[in-house]
């Protein structure tokens, strides 16, 4: 009697639980799987798809009505040309898949061509003044019929300087072009005249390039998604397109395991999509920017390598670098890491609102480790370990509401600056975008007139700077530029940081007599009251980002706190900070 009261009980608890789920969310509906595999030897785009008869290309695929639950396997092979998948509608818990599945060589998408040309030696050139060094070394031409060419690749591997003006990018401003034509190649260079059809290179100081193979850029976006919905793209490597991925208009789409090498322009770009996730993915290598985010709605990049990106020097004030992300909303950038970049490593600009920056390593970048700019809060950016940045550490520009806490910056041009002169945003928004003014009323809330961004309610706390400013033999230098009340900025506060000593003890800036040591800011701006400096502490290697302390037993105290961010609970490695463990910057001892 009291096993089917029991049960009875378990059961109506059960049915109370799943009332009102939708059958999607708790029972996976079976679909159908399709194949292809270009290695198998039967593979035709007339099969119908099977494991015993695959299809042969990806674009056979685009083809078939994917629906809720159909899984789509692209087995090893290299595929090129583009793939569009519009209109895929998957459901929650039931989503469309679409994915690589690798034995060996790997599952690679190429939005370039092989070319093979009849090259013939242009012998040598009379000399003719030009600025440009090597300027006189062999050169190889050949037919080309290409109309436009904006990236040769060299063995797979080796990206060639384009020399002139690029035929997509014109204005000068925006991609400063190398030299003028083929009086101007220097070495592993290439220049294209389209009118004469002829395609000149630079290999290896002159060899004959009979013996090497070269791959030209001639797809916009290899793989393209647009209005779809509970997506899943995973376990692919993407190279050589303008674009590599590119999803436009898309919902709760989740792109996993993701590598976007050597595009000519953008790596990952989501655009006018919400509820999305870009995880464990790879964005390195890229001509202009590695990954970004523009009008979308709460959307997160999750622990995805930026490296190297902006190798053909876009300016890296327009649009360039690892990440720039314009008017989004709630987005997120956690785990993540970003080096080496020619330019920032991750940049928000122009009306983004409610954003996270939180947990990535940021480091060696050109530009800053974090920009945020005209834009305006609630944002954090928390728990970063930034460092060796050749401007600043993270530079919040023209915007409010942004708390700047538990940081950890280790010599970059400058810790932490905020300021920069009010500039409008892009209000009116643009027909089809995201209006993140909610009418009008966030500018309202953070004291905005006229649609002006300005430096106001940030804060800069708990944050941990370590040799800013690192020129060698100076003997002063600023870690930190907090602006006090002025016609740009207003209502900013900082407190509980703590600046190291270096060669030189720690200034703050921000008023009008300039670099101040930190008792002469206290008096000057009633800012940093809690704050304070202690000894230069030791780290393993620096260079190689070991910030390991080499003296646990000195760092415990001297790095210890007190103050407690309830918004910032745990730290970069997902530590919880006890209420007796505060310390500034990311790291819990």
């Amino acid at each position: 009697m009291y096993r089917k009261l029991l049960f009875a009980i378990i059961l109506s608890f059960c049915l109370i639980l799943t009332e009102g789920v939708p059958r999607a969310e708790t029972e996976r509906a079976p679909g159908k799987t399709y194949h292809v595999s270009q290695r198998a030897e039967n593979a035709s785009d007339e099969n119908p798809g099977t494991a015993d008869a695959p299809w042969l290309t990806i674009e056979r695929a685009t083809r078939e009505s994917l629906e809720s639950g159909d899984h789509l396997i692209i087995h090893d092979g290299v595929y090129r040309g583009g793939v569009n998948f519009v209109g895929l509608q998957g459901e929650a818990g039931n989503p469309i898949v679409i994915e690589g599945r690798s034995e060996g060589p790997g599952v690679v998408l190429k939005g370039s061509q092989v070319f093979k040309g009849d090259w013939q030696n242009c012998g040598k050139q009379e000399k003719v003044e030009e600025p440009y060094p090597n300027a006189y070394r062999r050169r190889w031409v050949s037919d080309c019929n290409f109309e436009q060419i904006s990236q040769v690749i060299l063995n797979d591997n080796i990206l060639l300087q384009q020399i002139g003006q690029d035929p997509v990018e014109t204005d000068p401003n925006h991609l400063p072009p190398v030299g003028r034509g083929v009086e101007d190649m220097i070495r592993e260079s290439f220049y294209h005249d389209p009118e004469a059809g002829r395609l000149y290179v630079d290999v290896h100081g002159g060899s004959a390039p009979t013996g090497y193979t070269f791959e030209i850029t001639t797809i916009l976006r290899v793989f393209y998604l647009e209005e779809c919905r509970h997506v899943v793209v995973r376990n692919l490597e993407i190279r050589y397109g303008w674009m590599g991925l590119y999803a436009i208009h898309c919902e709760n789409l989740l792109v996993e395991n993701v590598a976007t090498l050597h595009a000519a322009e953008d790596g990952i770009q989501l655009r006018l999509s919400k509820n999305c996730v870009i995880r464990n993915c790879k964005a390195n290598g890229n001509g202009q920017v590695g990954l970004g985010l523009a009008a979308c709605v709460d959307s997160r990049v999750e622990n995805t390598e930026i490296f190297r990106n902006n190798y053909r020097r876009f300016h890296p004030y327009w649009h360039a670098g690892g990440s720039k992300n314009v008017k989004n909303i709630r987005c997120a950038f956690v785990g993540c890491t970003a080096g080496y970049n020619n330019g920032d490593g991750i940049w928000f600009d122009v009306d983004n609102q409610d954003i996270e920056i939180s947990g990535n390593r940021l480091f060696h970048n050109e530009g800053n480790g974090v920009h945020y700019e005209i834009s305006f809060g609630d944002t954090f950016i928390a728990n970063n370990l930034i460092y060796s940045n050749r401007q600043h550490g993270v530079y919040v520009a023209a915007s409010s509401g942004v708390t700047v806490a538990h940081n950890t910056l280790i010599e970059n041009g400058l810790g932490v600056r905020v300021g920069g002169v009010p500039r409008r945003g892009c209000f009116p928004t643009p027909p089809g975008q995201v209006d993140v003014t909610d009418g009008g009323k966030l500018y309202e809330r953070w004291g905005i007139t006229d649609h002006q961004r300005q430096a106001s309610q940030n804060r800069i706390y708990n944050n941990l700077f370590v040799r800013n400013r690192t020129v060698p033999g100076a003997t002063n230098g600023t870690q930190a530029f907090f602006p006090l009340n002025n016609q740009y900025a207003r209502e900013n506060s900082s407190d509980f940081n703590i600046y190291m000593n270096g060669w030189w003890t720690p200034l703050v800036e921000g008023s009008a007599k300039g670099p101040l040591a930190l008792e002469e800011w206290l008096e000057e701006s009633n800012q940093d009251k809690h704050s304070r400096t202690c000894a230069d502490l030791k780290y393993v290697l620096g260079p190689t980002g070991d910030f390991r302390w080499v003296d646990t037993e000195m760092v415990e105290p001297a790095l210890r706190i007190e103050n407690r961010l309830p918004e910032i609970p745990r730290d970069i490695d997902g530590k919880t900070r006890g209420e007796k463990s505060v310390y500034a910057g990311a790291q819990t001892f």
